[in-house]
């Protein structure tokens, strides 16, 4: 329900204005003004305040200054209400505004991130004394602990502010998150507690309602939702909803029909508004000029870009940082092998074997196992800790689906694959005596034959591969183009040979940590002599996932449905939960 002080605030020209630089002709701002008028709204926040110590007039339109006489020239004649101008702590200060009765100003709004929230009431405070009421605009709001809020609830008790605005800057809150941001800062005497949201998650709107709900008594908008990012609550949309309960208060058609006339054509010209990029900054509470630096580069896919912001998250800027984006490149494992550089390194590793490492395609020896399971559903199973943490849902998916079942390496006796693979000399012998009874045994064609002679005892088929990293996935004769870097990859492509149509993968977690990153060698188990170096795990991880990719596309070229891993993975395009197999 709508308090009886609720106030609407449209901030086109500020908020919109980051997408023309604030350069709103003079017609525009006149047109606008008697259009917010005639509909109702109750304060205008025409644009930010600034100066040229930190703002070049060259660079940017007269709405970034917003100075007095400006606002006298467009508004001549009209009878206004409440006039706002947007300031950035750190960007302005106390000798940018007159005293209120020689403004044309009425409210000057104040964005501070969570460092500078004390210094940026102080301020304000300076400004009350001139005679204008004062907001406090906490940016960042949905990124506050609990600690903090409580700390600037008591801040706020003993202020003299006028209004308190959450700003939810990342388009990062729900409905949900509305009552414990709010609620506090609701009942605080002689304080207005406002709400600026935006639309990262198309949740503007709904999380207005629950804000009013909660006890807000006012909130920001913006026509079009035009704004940085994804844009802020569609003001159409709110002046709507005022109007169906306010008729005597809202009127929603002067206000559309300025969009007819004015907004429709810069929408065409300029766009702004929901994207997946966007989506991902606001599911990450990250600042959507980090999302707009990685799409500069135009080179990462939404995976990369996924971890990019990952990266961002785990160090929890309290604001937008220039050069981050590039130091994170730089410096983590972001990107993969491009076919470029699989292509050069497959040459020049080619070039490099000795003939005997080569395995020829009219060689006399034959694989015995092609086609053996045409068409069937299998389950390769890698060896990372989710293989362990998730049996219980693998046990399950396996009993619903009847997959052919291929493992390797040490297993555990977690689960009895049809087929166990080894193509390691050392792993062989160590775990040989671990592989069931019932399981078939698939040898790798560069383990020594005398190896075989000394360690095994029981029929096996033998797997035939190109000993190499870098070829695109094929099988020729039964030969499989690459190593494809490790034995679990590599059975995923023997299951191909097999026949495969669809494929699933446990186990297979990848060698970067899906929370920081970073890169680990963890198995379910301990292994000695792991490898430990990043440089070599970043390299692992990334052949992997080249190949992984690579089989999935020969896989999709060939009528069948590519790779699919069903534990968590840092393979994240190729993540489909257990959950919804089971």
């Amino acid at each position: 329900m709508l308090t009886d002080d609720f106030k609407l605030l449209d901030c086109t020209m500020r908020d919109g204005g980051y997408l023309n630089s604030w350069f709103f002709d003079k017609k525009f701002a006149r047109e606008y003004l008697l259009a917010s008028v005639k509909t109702g709204v109750d304060i205008i926040e025409i644009g930010w305040r600034g100066t040229e110590e930190f703002f070049s007039r060259e660079k940017y339109g007269p709405w970034r200054f917003t100075g007095d006489d400006l606002i006298r020239e467009v508004s001549n004649g009209i009878r206004l209400p409440d006039i706002a101008v947007m300031c950035n702590f750190g960007k302005i200060s106390i000798n940018d505004f007159l005293d209120k009765s020689e403004s044309p100003v009425d409210i000057i709004r104040l964005a501070c991130s969570s460092d500078v929230i004390k210094q940026g009431m102080n301020l304000l405070h300076d400004f009350k004394k001139k005679g204008y009421k004062v907001s406090l605009n906490a940016t960042g709001f949905s990124n506050y602990s609990d600690i903090q809020l409580e700390e600037l609830e008591l801040a706020i008790k003993d202020s003299d502010l006028d209004y308190f605005y959450v700003a939810d800057s990342y388009g990062s809150m729900l409905p949900n998150d509305i009552p414990r941001l709010l609620e506090r800062f609701v009942g605080i005497d002689r304080i207005k507690v406002g709400f600026h949201p935006h639309n990262s998650f198309q949740m503007a709107f709904a999380n207005t309602l629950e804000a009013i709900r909660v006890g807000a008594s006012a909130v920001d908008s913006s026509l079009l939702g035009m704004g940085r990012g994804a844009g802020n609550l569609p003001s159409e949309i709110m002046l709507t909803y005022l109007q169906n309960g306010r008729e005597d208060k809202y009127n929603a058609i002067p206000m559309l029909n300025f969009i007819d006339l004015y907004m429709k054509s810069l929408h065409k010209e300029i766009q702004w508004g929901y994207s997946i990029p966007y989506l991902l900054s606001g599911y990450f509470k990250c600042h959507p000029y980090f999302i707009r630096d990685v799409d500069n580069y135009q080179a990462y896919t939404v995976e990369e870009t996924w971890a990019i912001l990952s990266e961002i998250k785990a160090e929890d800027p309290s604001t937008y940082i220039p050069g981050m984006v590039d130091r994170i490149i730089r410096t983590k494992n972001i990107g993969k092998i491009t076919k470029d550089t699989a292509d050069k390194h497959a040459k020049q590793t080619m070039n490099a074997l000795s003939n005997e490492k080569i395995i020829t395609t009219d060689s006399e020896r034959q694989v015995s196992f092609i086609g053996r399971h045409k068409e069937k559903e299998f389950l390769v199973l890698a060896n990372g800790p989710m293989l362990f943490k998730y049996k219980d849902k693998i046990d399950q998916f396996i009993k619903k689906n009847d997959p052919i079942i291929i493992g390797a390496n040490y297993l555990g006796g977690l689960v009895v694959p049809h087929y166990h693979g080894f193509i390691v000399t050392r792993r062989l012998i160590k775990y040989i005596d671990q592989v069931h009874k019932d399981s078939k045994l698939l040898l790798g064609a560069f383990i020594p034959d005398k190896v075989i002679e000394e360690r095994v005892s029981r029929e096996y088929e033998t797997v035939y591969y190109q000993d190499v990293l870098g070829p695109e996935f094929e099988i020729n004769n039964g030969i499989i183009s690459s190593s494809c870097r490790t034995v679990s990859v590599l059975m995923i492509g023997v299951a191909v040979s097999m026949g495969a149509k669809r494929i699933y993968v446990a186990g297979l977690d990848g060698y970067m940590n899906t929370g920081d990153n970073s890169p680990h060698s963890k198995m379910f188990y301990e292994e000695p002599n792991k490898i430990e170096s990043p440089e070599v795990l970043m390299e692992m991880h990334k052949w992997c996932q080249y190949y992984i990719e690579s089989i999935s596309k020969h896989m999709i070229a060939n009528n069948g449905e590519g790779v699919h891993i069903i534990t968590p993975t840092a393979y994240k395009s190729y993540y489909v939960g257990v959950d919804n197999l089971i």
